[in-house]
């Protein structure tokens, strides 16, 4: 897949997401009344392409690099007992064999 199609399906994922979200906070309401408001959470989880075999070891969450964590499980029950609501996802290659070189996780919760 070449890099544009990979940009361009990128950019109608992100579409996509945001008329999902926006939509949400349109609808949503507060009990008090008040227009429900998010806050959001990008996970950029990668590897390098000419490592087969290997789990991701790259991870970043807001732009920030993190050790990737030992336990997935345990770390998906941790972003949720934090309110963290997975709300999209998106794979992505960077090389022409189409393996997935980064997945992203996209989360929201209330502010």
């Amino acid at each position: 897949m070449s890099r544009k199609l990979q940009l361009v399906l990128l950019a109608a994922c992100m579409l996509l997401i945001g008329t999902l979200i926006g939509g949400s906070t349109v609808n949503a309401q507060r009990s008090g009344g008040g227009r429900q408001t998010w806050e959001y959470k990008t996970v950029i989880v990668s590897r390098s392409p000419d490592v087969i075999g290997v789990d991701f070891g790259s991870w970043s969450e807001d732009g920030t690099a993190q050790s990737a964590p030992l336990n997935m499980v345990a770390k998906r029950q941790a972003l949720g007992a934090e309110g963290w609501e997975l709300v999209a996802t998106a794979a992505v290659s960077d090389t022409s064999g189409g393996m997935t070189t980064r997945l992203y996780y996209y989360f929201k919760r209330p502010k």
